[in-house]
């Protein structure tokens, strides 16, 4: 089966695994790096398959066919590259395909070979690929069944708005060189913004939460995703949000928080269904004030959740030497179970309006607390109840640290205590 991960035009940022190549390709990619790639002529819509990318592999072959599109009616360049995070870039060039214009496309495939990403541009001043050039990009994950046809749109300005050297993160899967397990689905919301996954794997060692924290993989929009995990990893926790403000994961944002077990599959299918409001399903405490809250978490990132009662989200990215900040929130005329959201700034001159915003905690009424670095210097907290779900609005319930500045220093801090009421 090919899966395809399609991104028309330009992307945020693509994720992909690498996969150890083939043998018969590897002796002809050394023999292209001493004497230079064979280019293989394609002619509009009348590519011959076995001329492309993989033409000396010794195995089962699949076809991935596709169509360009594009407003210039110029010759294409596609170069077909895998992930490599060892390699310049982060990406192994697996070959290249000269098409005479906008059209068909097709090449051969090793059956099982994973992720493949297909880069094409016109070259308007002939100057070689730039800022100004029609440009897109596209990911495809080769497992083991038919093919689905790649659609792939080239834009002006494509390739600057790409960025792919964003895609060449480091896997969050670390140095991983076994077999590997594609995770695909479609992730489904009425918004068109960027897709984050926050991923987390279930571990005996991760303490009270049970998971730690692995990192985030990113999708330039809603559609069909696919990802590349080790294969029998274990139980992964996710969360999957749409930030439209840009502010972390939160009531008004696009979400859900999903579990799936990556046993010894090839292929493993989840859809995502991401619904505003989602967050504080997720994150509502289950028995009362205080209860540790039920979504994914096990790290002070995004969602992990707080030492007392609390969702903490994205705070700080080192907490080996840390202090506890602690003490107690009100909601009047609120219950037990109201979702209080408390903001947390640094103070910071260069910032908007002398602060820097650090995340959030979610937590309920009562006794509430975090972790800081110590000495991390003077915090400002904020918190407010967003009663319609629609993110912090004139009306929505509030309340101000008294003692802001916080300085955090060499010991914990308690007596933090917040009440947060109407038109505070």
């Amino acid at each position: 089966m090919i899966v395809l991960l399609l991104q028309i035009g330009c992307l945020e940022r693509v994720t992909g695994e690498p996969r150890p190549l083939p043998e018969a390709f590897t002796a002809q990619a050394e023999e292209e790096a001493e004497n230079g790639p064979e280019h293989q002529e394609m002619t509009h819509g009348e590519g011959d398959p076995s001329k492309g990318p993989f033409a000396d592999f010794d195995g089962t072959l699949l076809p991935v066919k596709g169509v360009l599109i594009s407003d210039h009616e110029l010759a294409v360049d596609v170069d077909v590259l895998a992930p490599d995070p060892s390699a310049e870039g982060g990406f192994a060039q697996l070959g290249k395909l000269l098409l005479a214009g906008p059209g068909e496309f097709a090449f051969e495939a090793p059956e099982g070979f994973g992720s493949i990403t297909l880069q094409a541009f016109q070259d308007l001043e002939g100057d070689g690929p730039g800022d100004d050039d029609p440009f897109g990009v596209t990911t495809v994950i080769v497992t083991d069944d038919a093919p689905e046809l790649v659609e792939l749109t080239l834009v002006l300005g494509g390739r600057e708005l790409a960025n792919m050297s964003a895609g060449a993160a480091p896997s969050i899967f670390g140095e991983h060189d076994g077999e590997w397990t594609t995770l695909t689905g479609t992730v489904t919301s009425e918004s068109d913004h960027g897709v984050d996954f926050d991923v987390r794997v279930v571990a005996e060692d991760a303490g009270p939460s049970g998971d730690n924290y692995l990192g985030k993989i990113q999708f330039a929009g809603p559609g069909e995703y696919a990802t590349q995990v080790p294969r029998g990893y274990g139980t992964l926790r996710m969360q999957v949000f749409q930030d439209l403000a840009a502010d972390g994961p939160s009531a008004a944002d696009p979400f859900a928080a999903v579990e799936v077990a990556i046993g010894s599959d090839d292929l493993v299918k989840l859809d995502i269904p991401l619904v505003v409001g989602g967050y504080a399903l997720a994150t509502q405490p289950s028995g009362g004030n205080n209860a540790a809250a039920g979504a994914p978490g096990g790290d002070p990132q995004a969602g992990a959740p707080g030492p007392a009662g609390g969702i903490a989200q994205a705070l700080f990215p080192d907490l080996s030497d840390a202090v506890r900040i602690s003490g107690t929130l009100s909601a009047e005329g609120f219950d037990d179970n109201a979702i209080i959201d408390v903001d947390v700034f640094a103070v910071d001159t260069e910032g908007h309006g002398g602060r820097r915003y650090l995340g959030k905690v979610k937590a309920s009424p009562g006794a509430w607390s975090f972790d800081a670095p110590r000495g991390f210097g003077d915090l400002e907290l904020e918190a407010i109840i967003d009663s319609d779900g629609d993110g912090p609005t004139p009306g929505d319930p509030r309340g101000v640290f008294s003692g802001n500045p916080l300085r955090v220093g060499k010991a914990d801090v308690t007596g933090v205590d917040i009440a947060v009421a109407a038109g505070g």
